[in-house]
């Protein structure tokens, strides 16, 4: 029996105890590594110039994270979503605000959306404009760790410790590697005894 090996992982189909590497069905022409995160991978005769150029902004934008890099993006209601997302964490609320409305009158379930603007909702002082965007948020989609924190903080803020504590729990739960839900729920924690 050959050798296993890490790297074949991916690419490994188990049949009566071999191990067959399945050949790519075309030649990889190129990669576009990152220092930190992977590489773009593309294949011979798999895509146009125009949708190379759309992989390659989607990658960069998905890296720097910056609304410069996600305005390069095909204006896709989750690319939108995005952008939006990064104007409000540049400081620039209002024109991240207006994206993001277009966005849910493109896609009224868009959970990124619904955050965005909860947060600014939140951030205007309007807790409870912020808490009906959550709730509608948690109903499209209630696995999504990012409105169950928010919850939390929107709970923290209306003075509702136990449920937001309960929210920071679920947020942890969902993605148990969260730093912010775990300070959060400590701070809370000891605040409550």
């Amino acid at each position: 029996m050959p050798k296993r090996r890490t790297q074949d992982a991916i690419h490994v189909t188990m049949t009566d105890h071999r191990i067959r590497i399945p050949t790519p069905h075309a030649e990889v022409t190129s990669e576009i590594h990152t220092t930190y995160r992977g590489a773009l991978v593309v294949f011979q005769g798999r895509a146009t110039a125009q949708a190379l150029e759309q992989a390659q902004a989607l990658h960069r934008a998905r890296l720097t994270g910056t609304s410069q890099a996600w305005s390069q993006t095909p204006p896709t209601p989750a690319n939108l979503a995005a952008l939006g997302d990064a104007l409000m964490r540049e400081g620039k609320p209002e024109q991240g605000r207006k994206i993001l409305l277009q966005v849910l009158s493109l896609e009224p379930g868009n959970v990124t959306a619904l955050n965005g603007l909860a947060v600014w909702e939140g951030v205007q002082g309007r807790l409870n404009n912020a808490l009906r965007l959550l709730e509608q948020a948690k109903g499209f989609d209630p696995e999504h760790p990012l409105t169950w924190m928010n919850l939390g903080v929107t709970y923290e803020h209306l003075g509702d410790h136990r449920r937001a504590l309960a929210c920071y729990q679920e947020a942890i739960r969902l993605q148990p590697d969260s730093s912010e839900a775990r300070r959060r729920r400590a701070a809370l924690q000891a605040g409550l005894r």
